[in-house]
């Protein structure tokens, strides 16, 4: 994540706040999607939707924005419908 968001490694002062955003971004495909984030490696999109959600939590942190927070980037919204209707969870066979 750090590489992705551009932050240095060695940068320790952002761990917890990454950490918590993506334990934050699982919960949040799952309410969305109804889809358990399992870290398949054949599965390299649901990477792809940890980052992407932990980038916009990041990104938007601030209490004050001018951007409109209540739309979810396309980018995103993609994403989750892919994992939606296109993959099957083992655990508890939702789609």
């Amino acid at each position: 994540m750090k590489a992705h968001l551009r932050i240095d490694e060695e940068d320790k002062e952002d761990d917890l706040s990454l950490s918590l955003y993506i334990l934050q971004s699982e919960e949040f495909i799952y309410n969305a999607t109804r889809y358990r984030i399992t870290y398949r490696a054949d599965r390299k999109i649901e990477f792809l939707a940890i980052m992407l959600v932990v980038t916009n939590f990041y990104e938007n942190r601030n209490p004050v924005t001018f951007q409109n927070v209540n739309m979810i980037p396309y980018s995103i919204q993609s994403v989750l419908n892919q994992l939606q209707f296109c993959y099957r969870n083992e655990l508890d066979g939702s789609l």
